[in-house]
């Protein structure tokens, strides 16, 4: 898989979130990710559809958003999971 993103929102991303995005590529080999389309409330209608990942990387439960974009995977953001997304992580059936 490869992974691209905007070196200028990477660098707001880290300063914002204190995650690199580098880090947020590890999501995907986490085997019980959960991957859900991106329907944030209030967003304008997109030209390019959005994803959501949660996964785990180290001991830290990540919340990344993604776009697909031919072959690579385009991160846009990335942040420590909030505590319903991590709830929603380790209860859902890929967990257990």
């Amino acid at each position: 898989m490869e992974f691209e993103w905007d070196p200028a929102k990477a660098k707001a991303n880290l300063r914002k979130h204190k995650v690199p995005l580098l880090m947020a590529c590890e999501v995907f080999n986490d085997d019980g990710r959960l991957e859900l389309p991106d329907v944030s409330s209030g967003d304008e209608e997109r030209d390019e559809e959005r994803w959501v990942v949660l996964g785990r990387v180290e001991q830290v439960i990540l919340f990344v958003v993604y776009t697909l974009r031919g072959e690579r995977t385009r991160l846009i953001s990335a942040r420590k999971a909030d505590r319903d997304e991590q709830r929603t992580y380790w209860t859902s059936d890929l967990q257990a």
